[in-house]
């Protein structure tokens, strides 16, 4: 997904939650969610690390003509020391209004992060 105008390759595949609501990119956009078991960062030694806990992560997510993107936010007391970023994940109860109730979107995104749990996936790259 690129904004009209733009001659680029690159795709969109991460929108930030502090401007979601006012970029023109994402103004007609649907919400979604984006179920998973787990998300990964690198650290800055190069190493896979996985963030997941005892249930499965609801990510919040946009289409944006037929483009998945993923809300991110700036990273919880769990993530980072990580990473700066990480996915907005949304508690069981802020589902259906993500999906049903676009004036809940601020305060939903408002929201702090979930506990998460973290497990290194490999050696360092490099």
């Amino acid at each position: 997904m690129v904004p009209f105008g733009y001659k680029t390759n690159n795709l969109i595949l991460n929108a930030r939650q502090e401007t979601l609501l006012e970029k023109p990119l994402f103004k007609d956009s649907m919400h979604c969610i984006v179920p998973a078991g787990s998300f990964y960062e690198w650290d800055l030694g190069k190493n896979k690390v996985e963030f997941y806990c005892d249930h499965i992560l609801y990510f919040a997510g946009i289409l944006v003509d037929d483009h998945l993107v993923i809300v991110t936010t700036n990273a919880n007391a769990y993530v980072k020391p990580v990473h700066s970023r990480m996915p907005v994940i949304l508690e069981k109860e802020d589902i259906d209004p993500w999906l049903k109730d676009i004036s809940k979107t601020r305060e939903i995104l408002s929201k702090p992060g979930i506990a998460l749990q973290t497990k290194q996936l490999q050696e360092p790259l490099f």
